[in-house]
């Protein structure tokens, strides 16, 4: 199996995931939808699974289309960071950054924090996200987050 020769492929088949909808995810790449259909088979003939259970309305991933979607959202989220990064080499703070905070820190904190901050560095890209200290914690240790502000 040599997906690192498919990434085109990976990229369609996290389309797919992220939206649900073989539809949605060929109108996000532009292409055909049976084009699509065709590369995720292609796709699932070299991973040797199905990835895909597919539904009256949408798509849901396998076992095995989430591990594969797992690393997926790293290989491209890490692509995104080294994209900004080259772009502003000279820039220790390019790249970009997801934080976990749980909701009243979001309310209170980070507008006023934001204002601030992003003016100083516009090379990075920040992602935030709110919920239960819990939830965040899980995010943080799932990769999902590079970093969170809870109460424990």
């Amino acid at each position: 199996m040599y997906l690192h020769e498919h990434l085109e492929k990976l990229r369609y088949f996290f389309e797919v995931a992220r939206l649900g909808s073989m539809k949605k995810a060929s109108e996000a790449v532009f292409v055909t939808q049976p084009s699509l259909s065709k590369t995720i088979k292609i796709l699932e003939d070299v991973v040797g699974q199905e990835l895909f259970i597919r539904l009256p309305r949408g798509v849901k991933l396998t076992p095995v289309g989430e591990v594969l979607f797992n690393y997926c959202k790293d290989l491209f989220s890490n692509l995104k960071d080294l994209e900004m990064r080259l772009e502003s080499s000279d820039d220790p703070m390019a790249g970009s950054l997801r934080v976990g905070t749980y909701d009243s820190i979001g309310i209170y904190f980070w507008p006023k924090f934001l204002r601030e901050f992003l003016p100083k560095y516009p090379h990075l890209s920040l992602e935030i996200s709110t919920g239960r200290s819990r939830e965040m914690q899980d995010l943080l240790d799932a990769g999902d987050l590079d970093l969170i502000l809870i109460i424990n």
